[in-house]
């Protein structure tokens, strides 16, 4: 991911690392193995190599006992100062199609801070993952691990249904969208008000990125994505096809003062996935 070295760089400048339910299962580098780590946790995580310090019971209590106990050490203004200049990356100018970067910060500057964002699987979790900002607890939900496609839409509705005074946003691939159609019926016969925000490349594009920086010429990564907003209206969906991110800022805003469904079509540039993913 874009930010891995940066936090890799970060964490090369503690003396000590807390862990608090870290479980190094997700962890594709093993930076943590080389680390001084005391790990809170409700089981033994200790494997291989790793082997932390590790208090075993209830996260919450030890917590309490440790912000008693240690005195808290700011990490240095300047240091902090450098890594925030460069955790947010520039947004490159699409060629054709919408930044999918962009598409994202628009969401977050319109969307009040209690609302949900689920996130299916694909370059745009990698987005999404890496430069969404989440103020309050269970307002971001993504399939981590197995990562398995088809996960963003289920879960906003029944996000949805657990929070219904919150706006609540589906980020889904074209891939990950032609897995879940059936769910459209469920969103018009009950009229659960999501926003469905569908970014349209016609390709598998993190499989396919894989394929280019192995040097495979892309095999079963592409195909002709049909047009979401038109299927949107054949279930009685209320749809719009975004060209440009001011019809994206048109399209949420739309959805904030409704009480409907709707789902947005956006046609996206993938180069921004290229250098980032």
């Amino acid at each position: 991911m874009a930010l891995d070295n940066l936090v890799l760089e970060t964490i090369e400048h503690a003396d000590l690392l807390v862990g608090i339910g870290f479980d190094p299962v997700e962890c594709d580098k093993d930076w943590y193995v080389s680390r001084t780590v005391v790990n809170l946790s409700e089981a033994v995580t200790g494997e291989g190599r790793y082997r932390p310090l590790e208090y075993i019971g209830a996260i919450d209590h030890a917590l309490d006992e440790l912000t008693g106990a240690v005195e808290a050490k700011p990490w240095p203004a300047d240091l902090l100062a450098a890594r925030r200049r460069r955790v947010r990356p520039q947004t490159l100018h699409p060629k054709h199609g919408v930044s999918p970067l962009m598409a994202i910060r628009t969401l977050r500057e319109l969307l009040p801070r209690e609302a949900v964002l689920t996130c299916d699987v694909g370059s745009h979790k990698y987005f999404a993952g890496q430069f969404w900002e989440t103020y309050l607890p269970h307002t971001f939900f993504m399939s981590n691990g197995l990562s398995s496609m088809g996960y963003g839409i289920p879960a906003a509705i029944a996000a949805k249904l657990q929070f219904p005074s919150r706006p609540v946003v589906a980020l889904v691939g074209d891939g990950g969208f032609l897995m879940t159609l059936h769910n459209l019926v469920f969103l018009t016969q009950y009229r659960v008000p999501i926003l469905i925000i569908c970014f349209v490349d016609h390709s598998l594009s993190l499989i396919r990125l894989g394929q280019s920086r192995r040097g495979i010429s892309p095999y079963g990564v592409d195909f002709p994505a049909p047009d979401f907003w038109r299927v949107a209206e054949g279930f009685g969906i209320k749809s719009t096809h975004a060209t440009s991110i001011e019809q994206v800022a048109g399209a949420i805003e739309t959805f904030l003062h409704s009480d409907e469904p709707h789902v947005v079509h956006v046609d996206i540039d993938t180069n921004e996935y290229e250098r980032y993913a």
